[in-house]
Formats: C-alpha cells, structure tokens, sequence
C-alpha cells in the first residue's frame, strides 16, 4: 500500500521524460541522501518540489512492495517487520524512509492518523536499526 500510494504520488508529479532521467544509482554506501540537510524534521511538507520527488522515486527504487507494505502496515498496527525487510528498510536509508513517511502524511486521507503513524515510523525504524546492526543510527523522539 505504501509503496503503491508513494509511487502513485511520484509519478503523477513527475512528467514521463523526468522520471526516464532519473539517474538510480547508488549514492554513497547504497543510501540515497535527500535533497534538504534536515530531514529527521517529521514537519508534513506542503508540495513536494521535483528535487523531492525525484528523491523519493530513488527512494522507492530500494524498497520492495512487500517491505513497503509490512513497514507501512506496522505504522497503524501490530503486525511484526521481518528481519529481511528491516534489512531492506535500513538498507534503502533513514532519510528516505523518514521522507516517504513525511509524503504518506501529507495525503488529506492519512493526515489525521500522523499522530500516530510518524511515532510509530519511527519504532519501526528503530527496531529494525537494532535488528540489522551498529551502521543504522536510531531516530530520536520528539520531544
């Protein structure tokens, strides 16, 4: 569900030429970094501008639909992540989960349940930053 709401906002955004020049390679050490340097700020964005769309298409790229589902699920309910998606979501990055995250909220349909989904984003992030091991670094609660 998420990847599927995620991708159907990217794409509609974004004219079909973009999205074919999108370059998909690794950034860094596999993680796609964002376009803005605070994105651990959970703040919901209004528009999201083409830097930020092309980023949460590279983002998506990292991320399979069945991972995408159990993290998305996770944020509403308690079901469990298996270790093989925590693998999947530390490895896509902490920024681009905590901006799909931010994208998910800003739909009217999810904006009422962010109160409790952004906490919950954030459990599931730290849960699986301890499962998958020490390169993950923990997402801080509000304070």
């Amino acid at each position: 569900m998420l990847f599927l709401l995620a991708t159907a906002i990217v794409t509609s955004a974004l004219e079909p030429e973009i999205i074919e020049e999108i370059d998909v390679a690794p950034v860094g050490d596999d993680v796609a970094l964002p376009p803005e340097s605070d994105y651990v700020d959970f703040a919901i964005p209004p528009e999201p501008s083409r830097e930020q769309l092309k980023f949460l298409n590279q983002c998506l790229l990292k991320i399979t639909q069945e991972c995408a589902k159990e993290v998305f699920t996770y944020m509403f309910e308690n079901l469990t992540v298996t270790e093989e998606c925590c693998g999947v979501l530390v490895k896509m990055g902490e920024p681009c989960h905590i901006s799909l995250v931010k994208t998910i909220f800003s739909i009217p349909e999810y904006k009422e349940k962010a109160s409790l989904g952004i906490p919950r984003s954030k459990q599931v992030w730290n849960k699986c930053a301890l499962v998958v091991g020490p390169n993950a670094s923990p997402i801080p609660p509000e304070n």
